[in-house]
């Protein structure tokens, strides 16, 4: 621990990094008390907020906490003498200069597993997060990307890959055991970095993952890990620009938030120290900021702080980044949604990919990529076209542009209705589920999470062993157990009815057959629409 003032000075010191002695040139940020640092009260709860994720505009911002109130919640012990519970995915938008009272992720991202790590992508329509659900290995979990729908996340999808394999691998190595602490997706979602080690007290490393044709290569470590801890990652908008939290590198004490450049050969560039007031003796991490650098929040405490980084030194901000921002919407005002790409028309590149809101039109592109000429396409190149320069100032460059299609009546579209039963047999007097019946309702999950709306009926049955009254609540506890699975695994409870018909609708009449064990039962019926 140390209490000294330090002024863009140099200091050489020697670590151990990736088993080697080396010697780093670190310069400490000094701000000269421009910064002011403060507690976001109406973000922050009584429980432990951390893991920060913002959009490159600084619309929204998404965290873990661990405050608990929903109908999944599962209590997990105490955090500074209060009660905690499994952590959930909460978000904030900005409106104005004020961040709303956060709201949490419904159950097609959170469960009682704990969820945790989020990641917004640049045009705030997808969030990629960390689960450890009980079938994560086999689901390309843990780190998952689910999809806005309106206001709905759905489509819930394991990114698979070289990053599962890599956990995996990590996870069966440390005996069924393995740690994270920190996440972070690059605006084009091609590059993914991970704090990660085998216990969560012990040091942790960065983690690199690359998305080539489609698929996540193997993780490598990056050369900014150290013989120490390293934690609470965050890439900037210009997809180069790094934060992370560090105890490996001389600082303030704990663990001190530093900038660094990554390079497309997977190489860093000079590791800085961000300085006060963001660096003190205590345990400072999370920090994120927006791409035009003139908003960073961190974590300090289990709390979550702001700090206008408008007048900070030029080195603590992102390079020079891009936003192309604006609305899609058809000949009569209403917003669309398209799948976008932003290309270099010098060479036809593409440089990144968004897409439009369904709600409000509106869509982002946040790239370090400056080229004399931009191009915007929809997805089949069929309706969009658009052509545009940008210009830069103070290392930003925004660009807004509304995009009006005129759309063939022959190309609208209505959602189709789908309708889809299962049958669950239960042993006699029993209503718990096996292997075989959980497997049937994860495929009713994959269908609500990639489904605009649905809704599930429930109905428990049994055989006429027992009275009428015993087998009409029996009936109910076999539909309430698959409603619970379901639930557990983000379904919506309030799509989901259940109900009895006890002994009264018998499929095999016969009670002293074989054959009336299939009066054991619960059916469930799901109706959706894609």
């Amino acid at each position: 621990m140390k209490n000294y003032t330090v002024e863009k000075i140099l200091i050489t010191i020697s670590f151990i990094v990736l088993g080697s002695t080396s010697v780093v040139a670190q310069t400490i940020l000094d701000h000269k008390d421009k910064i002011v640092v403060e507690k976001l009260s109406q973000l922050n709860s009584y429980a432990r907020e951390t893991n920060l994720s913002i959009s490159p505009d600084g619309k929204y911002l998404y965290f873990m906490s661990d405050r608990g109130g929903q109908v999944w919640s599962t209590y997990s012990g105490t955090y500074k003498g209060k009660e905690r519970y499994d952590g959930d995915i909460w978000y904030s938008t900005k409106v104005g200069d004020t961040w709303r009272r956060p709201t949490c992720l419904g159950l097609a991202v959170n469960t009682s597993s704990g969820e945790d790590e989020p990641m917004v992508s640049q045009d705030g329509q997808y969030v990629v997060f960390q689960s450890w659900k009980y079938n994560w290995k086999v689901t390309g979990g843990p780190y998952y990307r689910a999809e806005l729908n309106g206001s709905r996340f759905t489509n819930s999808k394991g990114l698979g890959g070289g990053i599962n394999k890599f956990i995996l691998t990590e996870y069966i190595k440390a005996g069924n055991t393995y740690a994270t602490d920190g996440a972070a997706m690059s605006p084009d979602g091609k590059t993914f970095l991970l704090c990660c080690g085998r216990d969560y007290d012990g040091r942790m490393d960065i983690y690199i993952s690359r998305k080539v044709n489609g698929k996540w290569t193997y993780m490598k470590k990056l050369p900014i890990s150290t013989a120490g801890d390293e934690r609470s990652v965050f890439i900037a908008g210009d997809g180069k620009t790094v934060y992370f939290a560090s105890d490996g590198y001389k600082g303030y004490g704990g663990l001190d938030v530093y900038k660094t450049t990554l390079n497309e050969d997977g190489t860093c560039g000079e590791v800085i120290n961000i300085g006060k007031p963001f660096n003190t003796s205590a345990d400072d991490y999370g920090f994120i900021i927006t791409a035009d650098g003139n908003e960073g929040y961190f974590v300090r405490e289990g709390d979550i702080y702001y700090a206008n980084t408008k007048e900070a030194d030029p080195r603590l901000k992102p390079g020079v980044t891009i936003l192309i921002s604006g609305t899609i919407k058809d000949q009569n005002g209403n917003p669309l949604q398209y799948y976008l790409e932003l290309d270099d028309v010098a060479n036809g590149q593409e440089i990144s990919t968004s897409k439009s809101n369904s709600g409000t039109g509106e869509f982002l592109f946040s790239t370090s990529d400056v080229t004399a000429k931009y191009r915007i396409r929809d997805d089949n190149h069929k309706y969009i076209d658009t052509t545009f320069s940008v210009k830069i100032k103070d290392g930003v460059g925004k660009k807004h542009i509304d995009i009006v299609i005129r759309i063939p009546d022959e190309t609208v579209t209505t959602a189709q209705t789908h309708e889809k039963s299962i049958m669950v047999n239960f042993e006699h007097d029993r209503s718990v589920l096996d292997e075989e019946d959980r497997k049937q309702l994860d495929d009713i999950v994959s269908i609500t999470h990639s489904s605009i709306e649905y809704e599930i009926s429930i109905t428990g049955h049994t055989d006429v062993k027992g009275s009428n009254e015993y087998n009409k609540k029996l009936g109910l506890k076999r539909a309430t157990a698959m409603k619970e699975y379901l639930v557990a695994q983000g379904v919506d409870p309030d799509k989901i009815t259940v109900s009895s018909s006890g002994e009264s609708k018998l499929l095999e009449k016969d009670a002293n057959s074989p054959a009336a064990e299939r009066n054991r039962r619960a059916e469930l019926t799901i109706k959706y629409s894609n």
